[in-house]
């Protein structure tokens, strides 16, 4: 086992059973070093590799280009430390692209799973987003579309 602390995965040569923790950053900045990630060992290393990922915002916009860009969510988990949620997703690269509509893009579609299931944990954290999302769809388009798509489908 070895750790690294480098820009990015920079210098970092992946290997098959790898597990890549970036956490603590903006999401934005965990895009950039997966696409730079990307180009440094091509996809085919990917595969055989693990992102553990933890956005510190912009989680929207981190599971869109996840799922546009080949990877697979294998578990998404939350949880709630000193009044702040963070949320966790593990993710595969498979190579096979896919799109999230606004709801499962804003709120996590495996998190989504786990709340119909009755979690409690997920279900604050939706109770959360949904006063944070509240106040941000008047200025953001896909976040009003998700908050509508997640009340539509809790009266369910």
């Amino acid at each position: 086992s070895e750790v690294y602390t480098t820009d990015g995965l920079k210098g970092v040569a992946l290997k098959k059973g790898d597990v890549i923790v970036i956490a603590g950053m903006g999401g934005l900045n965990i895009i950039d070093i997966l696409t730079r990630a990307i180009k440094d060992n091509g996809y085919t290393v990917l595969e055989n590799v693990t992102f553990v990922l933890q956005p510190q915002k912009s989680n929207e916009i981190v599971r869109n280009y996840l799922a546009k860009a080949g990877f697979f969510f294998i578990d998404e988990t939350v949880c709630y430390d000193r009044d702040i949620f963070y949320n966790c997703m593990r993710v595969i690269y498979k190579g096979i692209t896919s799109e999230l509509t606004d709801e499962q893009a804003c709120y996590g579609p495996l998190l989504i799973d786990k709340f119909d299931k009755g979690d409690k944990e997920v279900s604050l954290y939706f109770d959360h987003l949904n006063k944070i999302f509240e106040i941000r769809k008047r200025s953001n388009p896909t976040v009003k579309s998700a908050l509508e798509e997640r009340k539509q489908n809790e009266r369910k």
